[in-house]
């Protein structure tokens, strides 16, 4: 039987000390990752949960550096984050946008100790081994294309603020990071920024041997939304989830999500890597 591994984070807040002064603070993400984590259980994933304090930088690299050497082909890894996301300038012209030319963004994720970006992030997904199976799932602004492919994906709907989330909690716009935070921690981090860039920057060009799909909350240039017990995006996936009842592929996953999302922000499917036919067909969170 093929190995499954999965990692959950969520943070319902960040370092203040790190990130000069602003917490983050947000409602369902924690929520998020121990409902995601349970769907994996359930499926006989071998689990990880990280919330809070624990969801840091060090932790989920030195996670999925094991997970790395564990995995072999036919083998999954799935990885959930529910948290802030951020975009930021991109120095390296390494992110073309829909109409093929740099948009001059990175996309990243708030961990509690610092921004993951979204090259360090491929950079550990090209360390899986052909065959293996990753399935990313990020609750996050700005999250349509973080796992760091060759383009972004197209923006098709406007961004709006729902009336009320599908588990009748209150709508609370913004998992992202506020604009003039991310200015002010670039300006000050410049040279840590550069040089993780730098430390990557090797693999940008490199496909990875693995098959990646995301399920990502919203696109490149969307926000997503909170939710007094779930994000909007999470809670939209629990629903067509149904407790294991869902029969289809990703593709009908994601359009199913979709539905329930609304116009609020547009769920996407992001494919990096070689993602094998049969992966893309399968029910998603299969061992």
């Amino acid at each position: 039987m093929p190995q499954a591994i999965s990692l959950h984070l969520g943070l319902n807040a960040v370092d203040a000390t790190v990130y000069r002064g602003w917490s983050g603070p947000l409602r369902g993400c924690e929520n998020d990752a121990r409902a995601m984590q349970a769907i994996a259980d359930a499926r006989g994933c071998t689990s990880r949960l990280l919330l809070g304090a624990d969801a840091t930088r060090t932790n989920l690299l030195a996670a999925m550096d094991r997970a790395a050497a564990e995995l072999a082909a036919d083998d999954l890894l799935l990885l959930t984050y529910s948290g802030h996301g951020a975009s930021l300038p991109d120095r390296s012209d390494d992110e073309p946008d829909q109409r093929d030319e740099p948009d001059e963004r990175d996309e990243a994720w708030c961990l509690h100790d610092g921004l993951l970006l979204d090259d360090e992030i491929h950079h550990r997904l090209c360390a899986f081994a052909a065959g293996v199976r990753v399935l990313v799932v990020s609750d996050s602004c700005f999250s349509g294309s973080v796992t760091r492919d060759d383009r972004t994906t197209p923006t098709t709907a406007p961004v709006r603020r729902p009336a009320a989330l599908r588990d009748g909690s209150a709508a609370i716009p913004g998992r992202r990071a506020p604009g003039a935070w991310v200015r002010a921690i670039l300006r000050a981090n410049a040279g840590e920024y550069a040089a993780r860039k730098a430390a990557v920057a090797a693999t940008h060009a490199v496909e990875p041997a693995a098959g990646i799909i995301l399920l990502a909350a919203c696109e490149d240039r969307q926000t997503a939304h909170d939710g007094d017990v779930h994000g909007l995006f999470t809670a939209a996936l629990l629903a067509t989830w149904n407790g294991g009842a869902f029969a289809g592929g990703h593709d009908a996953f994601l359009a199913a999500i979709r539905a329930r999302v609304g116009a609020a922000q547009t769920p996407t499917l992001f494919q990096v890597g070689a993602v094998a036919p049969a992966f893309l067909a399968a029910r998603p969170f299969t061992p």
